[in-house]
């Protein structure tokens, strides 16, 4: 694992979305999903080829989790109908 790749990853994500609490916290999910794979499994991402197979799976795999995750979560944005206290 390269030592500046989690800073690397997250410096990316926070200057390209935008900001939580929509799709910048999904971003940020699944930079956790990704660090966890990294200290888990020991594969460091950067050091991957840029969109190479396994490089865009990983990524594609962590959005998708991450998106899940917003689906089901109370963390993220509610639907612009919904109006707290209402039925």
């Amino acid at each position: 694992m390269g030592g500046g790749s989690s800073w690397h990853l997250l410096q990316v994500v926070t200057d390209d979305q935008c900001p939580p609490n929509g799709q910048g916290l999904t971003a940020l999910v699944a930079l956790g999903i990704i660090e966890a794979l990294e200290s888990e499994k020991g594969i460091d991402v950067l050091e991957l080829e840029h969109n190479s197979t396994e490089y865009l799976h990983i990524l594609i795999e962590a959005m998708r989790l991450a998106f899940a995750d917003s689906e089901l979560s109370d963390l993220f944005d509610a639907p612009a109908d919904h109006q707290p206290g209402t039925t």
